[in-house]
C-alpha cells in the first residue's frame, strides 16, 4: 500500500464516522507525477459511494497550495472543505459558511488518539474511533491503492 494513503486513514475514518455508512463501491486515479520513482503518491483524486447513496470527494496533490479538496454530496445537500474552509451547501443551494477549524499539528493528533485509546483500555471505555469504523476507513484507504494499481473500480464485495 502506499505510504500516502496510510496516512489518510485517519482523514477517511474522521469522513465515515459524519457519513454513517458503509462503503458501496470507489474508483481513484493518481501516481508519483511530481517525483517520479518514489513511494509515496504524490497525487490522487478518489470518489467513494456509500451504501446510503452519499458520496465522496477526495483530491489530494502534495505540491498544490490547496494539496487537499473534500466534497461530501448527498440528496439534501453537500459539504465542501477547501484550504481548512468548510462550507455546507442546504436543499436551497445556499452555501453556509462554518468557517476555518484550526489545525492542530498531526503529531498532537496523533497523541490524542492514542492518549484516547489507552483511557479506553484502562476504563473499558468506547473509542472514539470504533473497529467498525476503523475497518471501513482501511477499506477506503486499501481501496483506493488497489483501484489505482489494478484500474478498476472497487466495491464492497472486494473485502468479503
Amino acid at each position: 500500500m502506499c505510504s500516502s494513503d496510510l496516512f489518510s486513514v485517519h482523514l477517511y475514518a474522521a469522513l465515515c464516522k459524519i457519513i454513517g455508512s458503509p462503503l458501496a463501491r470507489l474508483t481513484a486515479t493518481g501516481g508519483d507525477f511530481y517525483y517520479p520513482n518514489r513511494e509515496t503518491r504524490d497525487a490522487s483524486s478518489t470518489i467513494v459511494e456509500f451504501q446510503n447513496g452519499v458520496r465522496l470527494s477526495h483530491n489530494y496533490v502534495m505540491f498544490s497550495p490547496c494539496p487537499t479538496v473534500i466534497d461530501i454530496f448527498g440528496t439534501k445537500g453537500s459539504l465542501s472543505r477547501v484550504n481548512g474552509k468548510i462550507t455546507i451547501y442546504g436543499e436551497d443551494g445556499k452555501p453556509k459558511d462554518v468557517g476555518p477549524i484550526p489545525d492542530k499539528p498531526e503529531t498532537e493528533a496523533m497523541v490524542e488518539m492514542y492518549r484516547d485509546f489507552f483511557q479506553c483500555v484502562r476504563t473499558r471505555g468506547v473509542p472514539l474511533a470504533s473497529p467498525d469504523l476503523a475497518m471501513e476507513a482501511s477499506k477506503i484507504a486499501f481501496g483506493l491503492d488497489l483501484s489505482i494499481l489494478q484500474n478498476r473500480t472497487i466495491t464492497s464485495s472486494d473485502f468479503v
